[in-house]
């Protein structure tokens, strides 16, 4: 998988970065994501910490 950094992800997307900036130059290592709906409820017992973390209206609309 060609070296992507989150950074670059935000920008061509145009994204906004709500949460995590001191990890915007990290480099993506995965082409899986993660949509953490039941996450959002408490729920942590499975977490794929190295995926990107996608939210939409959905999940921003839960609080």
């Amino acid at each position: 998988m060609p070296k992507v950094r989150t950074k670059d992800i935000i920008e061509k997307f145009q994204l906004e970065l709500v949460s995590g900036a001191e990890g915007i130059h990290r480099p993506i290592t995965t082409s899986d994501l993660s949509r953490p709906g039941i996450e959002m409820a408490g729920y942590f017992t499975y977490y794929p910490a190295e995926r990107i973390q996608l939210l939409g209206k959905t999940e921003l609309s839960f609080y």
